[in-house]
């Protein structure tokens, strides 16, 4: 029963019955429904777990025999089971609670109507919200339309379910129009109903992009998609569970009793004031929780920024070191200059920031690159790296650090509070980071917009504009992938020289690096790790030769391994010579990238004498007991400490204690090997401290130097310059143990606390790529 007689009603009752003009009973209207809500969600709940349950067991069942050896008769009934199939037990089950919902919502709304209630719009607008749902679950209406919008949009990854590019703006423009109604419920209604909503819309709209994704990787439906798509269902079945719960809750808690005969007049006399306290009380909780959730999502979004800021510029700045240690010192200026400047910005400005400030962040990619790409058309490239620090600070980071300092002044909140909430986004945005990063830019740039514009909401911008902006945003999410891949690639071609044309396969940003892979159109492709090249078809392939192929078929190992899995091509190389192939990459993205888009030169989809472990190889080497024969190195150069690392005197150390008797290491030292060459002189003396044996070898073809390190090294010089020679390698050097100690003379080996050569390495990169 819902609706309350208030003082004033029974006011005017009495007076009725005082003047003699008492009505009979059945001239009020009363609902009531005698349910016992708990017992009923019970009963639906066990029902929703059970359909679950045999839905998870028909989806393996169908798995694991394969459609092809199903009978007729054993195919159907695992389809009725299927929670994925739209013609199903659990779809029925779905659209009845659904049409269940509905039907409730009308008799409120009728109740509603009949006591001249403010918000019996909101009533029938939900009730044939949930009428629509109740039809489309039945009838799949929102599939349909899929096919046309992947046919116009291309859309790729979560996305790839196109329907969402449409329904997703309207359950937020949804969420915006009802939020005033959602305050006016009683508390406990309120927050079952919020949370019927978000676990509802979190299966439909988030878990059903992650089916998708999951779809479009594996070009069709497979047993992760069936799992992801079960907890899809089955969070839309808790979810309309819950709210069913809050309606039946709501209808027994309250009862309504209207006069018809009454004047209008009367009935808004009784109704209003009610509905005024019901509204001052959100109202007042409106102001202490404005601050909360801008500094709450504020710290989220920081970090999500930061996050799309780091990746971008070191690449654009072409990934060294120093690149990271300038990006992360312009960003934290930001937040200094946001202190500094909230005495001075208005209230009435942050709107209209917020707005710039999300315009500005969702094409942060995009304008960055068109404006390096440009600088270097101008001969500018270097003005990159005062340009981009200097602009960070204010396009970046300076908005979100406005608010901490603006509200604690003000009055608005204590700071250990407020420096809590804000703490406590960033943890959130991190959580944001590693659950949902991997999924790509646009999936990241969901959240953070939505965070944004919960932001917005929280200063007071009109719900029309939030709705505009919502829409805005979303017509811009789904077309951002194909704008993300054309710059991606218009970047590379100006900076990197790569053919006209030329376009992106995978652009993605990792938790290590970035990961970029294009093709030119020779077909030629590309695998760029921070913007530095890590393979490229011709002069990558050599690289692999000398590295991989020649000491592979020289000692013909038993077992070797590869640090660094790049495009693969040098594991596959090694593998026609080698009795197994290992390949460590801390990396998943790369990995991920060179099997989708590297198979034409590592053969990774038919070689069977492989194999692909995801780790740290210093973690590994510790904790293998594994002795190789041939250990190779696909490192990039030493522009990071992390890289670094794999280049020092204790990392040789570890491979040492792995290699057999006769086994050997080849190292790369990612520059030409030479007296007046540091970088090569102290990486050689790194392996001349560890093994007994070094021969270096400089290639033309590939224009820098590799060692053989082995303290009882398999092969001499006449065997390394015949196996040169037979890869087609025509210009040479080679360096034997004594002539290799003498050119490293005094250089002393890199070791963990002398990481200064990734400095000289930056400088050096740097300075070459600006002259």
């Amino acid at each position: 029963m819902f609706g309350q007689h208030d003082s004033q009603q029974v006011q005017a009752e009495r007076e009725v019955q005082a003047n003699g003009a008492r009505e009979p009973e059945d001239s009020y209207v009363h609902l009531s429904i005698p349910i016992n809500p708990g017992k009923v969600v019970r009963w639906l709940a066990i029902i929703a777990v059970c359909l679950a349950l045999a839905s998870i067991i028909a989806e393996y069942i169908e798995e694991a025999i394969g459609e092809a050896d199903l009978t007729p008769l054993a195919e159907n009934v695992l389809w009725i089971f299927g929670v994925n199939h739209e013609v199903s037990l659990p779809a029925w089950f779905s659209a009845s609670m659904l049409l269940g919902c509905a039907a409730l919502l009308g008799v409120i709304a009728l109740a509603k109507r009949a006591q001249q209630d403010r918000y019996t719009r909101h009533w029938i607008g939900l009730a044939f919200i949930f009428l629509y749902l109740s039809l489309d679950e039945a009838a799949a209406l929102h599939e349909s339309l899929t096919e046309p919008l992947q046919i116009a949009l291309e859309p790729t990854g979560v996305l790839y379910f196109a329907w969402i590019i449409v329904f997703a703006p309207l359950v937020l423009i949804f969420a915006l129009v009802y939020l005033r109604f959602l305050f006016h419920l009683p508390p406990r209604i309120r927050n079952l109903v919020a949370l019927a909503g978000v676990i509802y819309v979190g299966g439909a709209i988030i878990v059903e992009a992650v089916s998708a994704n999951e779809w479009y990787l594996n070009d069709g439906s497979n047993l992760l998609y069936s799992a992801i798509g079960t907890v899809e269902e089955v969070c839309e079945m808790l979810g309309v569970i819950v709210f069913m719960y809050a309606l039946l809750s709501y209808v027994k808690s309250f009862q309504v009793g209207v006069d018809p005969q009454a004047s209008a007049a009367t009935q808004t006399s009784v109704t209003i004031p009610r509905l005024l306290r019901s509204v001052s009380r959100p109202q007042v909780k409106y102001m202490a929780l404005a601050p909360a959730l801008i500094v709450f999502f504020g710290g989220m979004n920081l970090i999500l920024v930061q996050w799309v800021l780091v990746r971008e510029l070191t690449t654009l700045l072409l990934g060294t070191e120093l690149v990271v240690l300038l990006v992360s010192v312009s960003y934290f200026a930001g937040l200094s200059i946001g202190y500094l400047l909230s005495g001075r910005v208005r209230r009435e400005w942050l709107p209209l920031l917020g707005i710039v400030t999300l315009a500005l962040h969702l094409t942060l990619p995009i304008w960055f690159r068109v404006l390096v790409a440009g600088l270097d058309r101008m001969g500018a490239y270097g003005a990159a790296y005062i340009v981009l620090p200097l602009l960070t600070p204010f396009v970046v980071s300076a908005f979100y650090s406005v608010f901490l300092p603006l509200f604690v002044d003000s009055g608005a909140g204590e700071l250990p509070k407020l420096y809590a909430l804000e703490l406590g986004g960033a943890a959130v945005g991190v959580l944001a980071l590693v659950a949902l990063g991997g999924l790509g830019l646009q999936t990241v740039y969901i959240v953070y917009s939505a965070g944004l514009l919960l932001i917005l909401w929280a200063l007071r911008l009109r719900p029309v504009m939030i709705g505009l902006l919502a829409a805005l945003s979303a017509v811009w999410l789904a077309v951002l992938p194909g704008v993300h891949y054309w710059s991606n690639a218009l970047w590379y071609r100006h900076v990197q020289g790569l053919p006209r044309e030329t376009r992106t396969l995978f652009s993605g940003y990792s938790p290590y690096q970035k990961v970029d892979v294009l093709e030119a159109p020779n077909g030629a492709r590309y695998l760029f790790l921070d913007g530095l090249e890590h393979f490229g078809d011709a002069d990558g392939s050599r690289l692999n030769v000398i590295a991989g192929q020649i000491p592979a078929s020289i000692v013909g190992p038993q077992n070797a391994l590869v640090m660094g899995a790049g495009s693969m091509e040098m594991a596959a190389m090694i593998a026609d010579y080698a009795g197994h192939v290992t390949t460590v990459e801390i990396d998943p993205m790369v990995v991920d990238a060179s099997l989708r888009y590297f198979t034409h030169v590592n053969r990774m989809n038919t070689l069977t004498n492989r194999s692909i472990v995801i780790d740290d190889a210093k973690h590994f080497l510790a904790n293998t007991d594994a002795e190789y024969n041939l250990i190779a190195t696909d490192l990039p150069a030493a522009y990071s400490l992390q890289t670094a690392t794999l280049y020092s005197q204790p990392f040789y150390q570890m491979v040492h204690r792995r290699l057999a008797f006769d086994g050997v290491l080849v190292a790369n030292l990612t520059s030409p090997f030479g007296s007046n060459d540091l970088v090569s002189r102290r990486i050689a003396a790194g392996l001349l401290m560890t093994f007994d044996d070094v021969m270096v070898v400089t290639a033309e073809s590939v224009g820098w130097s590799f060692a053989y390190a082995s303290d009882n090294l398999p092969f001499n010089q006449a065997v390394l310059e015949a196996a040169l020679r037979a890869s087609g390698e025509v210009h040479y050097v080679i360096y034997d143990t004594p002539a290799v100690r003498a050119i490293v003379g005094e250089a002393q080996p890199i070791t963990l606390d002398s990481m200064d050569i990734v400095l000289h390495v930056s400088l050096d990169w740097i300075g070459d790529r600006l002259r």
